[in-house]
């Protein structure tokens, strides 16, 4: 079995959220969704790739990796394999809300340029749309293969309730609460944090983290900045990858949505008799022997379900 979750870096999500939700590194121009500034041109550049059709497209390049995966001697013949491809979890909750009034973007060691930009409605609705519009090519390019062993799994449902602006959440919560499901800019890894001093320096201010550390903690004291897991960089990249720590992480799951990704998986794998996964029926061999009440006592293993293939 293999779980594939894929597209996003390719549609620019990181690209998108930094120059329209973060606005990190200058002068980003005009709000959204006035055409002349950096974020429209970011959206308007990944919609494009988004709805190509054909080569240099998402869709294309989609099947193309799948196929490519499906084709590999390890998967090729093999009954019971499985691929799961993943969709995407749409970011925010939608309406008007104290979200239209709040901005998520800001970074200490640069004076704010402009107006922090507000995470509208208008914003949020239109981010979900290239979401929902991903999710949509992923779950043809899964149809389209003409293989039953692959399915498209949405996982967006299971974050109802728990995505950015929330109507019964507030503005800290958008960094400092486990009941959201997505990673802001937050320092440390704890959620929320053990002193309360941490979150009022990290908030309160509109100031963010210069790479690996929060330079305004009550006490002076450098605070590092912590992947999940507990991997810790001194923004140089490392085993995390390129860039600075705060940029990777942000949009990404938390725990209780990770968790609920592989809720989704193993009900998946169990509804699939996948041989092995626990709740699962045992492996079959041959064809089985069934009379009326289901199954016969010369085949209980193929018929432990009472079906018969």
């Amino acid at each position: 079995m293999i779980t594939y979750h894929a597209g996003g870096n390719n549609c620019g999500f990181g690209a998108v959220v930094s120059d329209c939700i973060y606005q990190p590194w200058g002068n980003y121009g005009a709000e959204y969704p006035d055409p002349s500034g950096q974020c429209a041109k970011q959206l308007a550049d990944r919609n494009t790739y988004i709805d190509k059709a054909g080569d240099g497209g998402l869709y294309q390049d989609e099947i193309n990796t799948v196929v490519d995966l499906l084709n590999s001697p390890a998967v090729k013949n093999n009954k019971d394999f499985r691929l799961y491809i993943l969709g995407y979890a749409h970011f925010f909750n939608l309406g008007a809300n104290y979200c239209d009034d709040i901005s998520f973007g800001a970074l200490a060691t640069l004076p704010l340029v402009g107006n922090a930009p507000k995470v509208s409605n208008r914003l949020r609705t239109d981010l979900n749309d290239g979401v929902e519009r991903v999710n949509r090519i992923l779950a043809r390019v899964a149809n389209d293969v003409g293989d039953s062993r692959v399915k498209f799994l949405d996982i967006s449902p299971a974050f109802t309730g728990h995505r950015f602006c929330e109507n019964n959440h507030n503005y800290k919560d958008q960094w400092y609460n486990a009941d959201v499901w997505l990673w802001n800019f937050n320092t440390p890894a704890d959620d929320p944090p053990a002193d309360p001093a941490l979150m009022d320096a990290w908030l309160d201010g509109n100031r963010f983290p210069d790479n690996s550390t929060l330079p305004n903690y009550p006490d002076g004291t450098p605070i590092g900045v912590e992947m999940q897991g507990g991997v810790v960089t001194d923004g140089s990249g490392g085993s995390t990858g390129p860039g600075p720590t705060w940029f990777q992480r942000p949009f990404h799951p938390k725990q209780g949505g990770t968790h609920a990704i592989a809720d989704i998986i193993i009900s998946q794998a169990i509804a699939d008799k996948i041989p092995g996964v626990v709740g699962s029926s045992p492996p079959t061999t041959g064809s089985c022997n069934c009379d009326e009440n289901g199954c016969s006592p010369e085949s209980p293993a193929c018929c432990a379900n009472g079906t018969c293939s």
